[in-house]
């Protein structure tokens, strides 16, 4: 599988606004490997609760990183553009999720809490689109 480069954007209006983020992964991320990533992240909130939250381009696709207060730890939500993967990367959203994850940053099977799989299946989600 191919290395993923990525930029971190760290300007919150130059931040991806995608038509739906997709929950893809759920990740384990220590504070070591946040910094040799170099994932930097900003403090939000919405109506529910605070939050951090990292915006990343990866080759064209927005993919956001997000960890809610109330989370554990270094729990953190792996959000992607599952359209625009399909679009530009013409993969399916576990492939290029797994590259990303494991062949790009690195991490182990055990710090992948969970990937959603049926991302890789357009229909069974695109009527929310409509």
């Amino acid at each position: 599988m191919p290395i993923l480069s990525y930029d971190l954007i760290e300007d919150r209006g130059q931040a991806p606004q995608p038509s739906i983020w997709s929950a893809a992964a759920q990740i384990f991320l220590s504070n070591a490997a946040k910094k040799s990533l170099g994932i930097k992240f900003q403090l939000d909130h919405d109506d529910l609760d605070s939050f951090e939250i990292a915006y990343l381009n990866v080759e064209g696709v927005p993919v956001s990183l997000q960890r809610y207060q109330e989370e554990p730890d270094g729990i953190y939500t792996l959000q992607v553009d599952a359209e625009k993967i399909g679009q530009i990367r013409r993969r399916k959203v576990s492939t290029f999720v797994h590259s990303l994850l494991v062949t790009s940053w690195k991490l182990s099977p055990s710090e992948i809490v969970w990937t959603n799989k049926e991302l890789d299946h357009p229909e069974s989600y695109s009527v929310l689109l409509r």
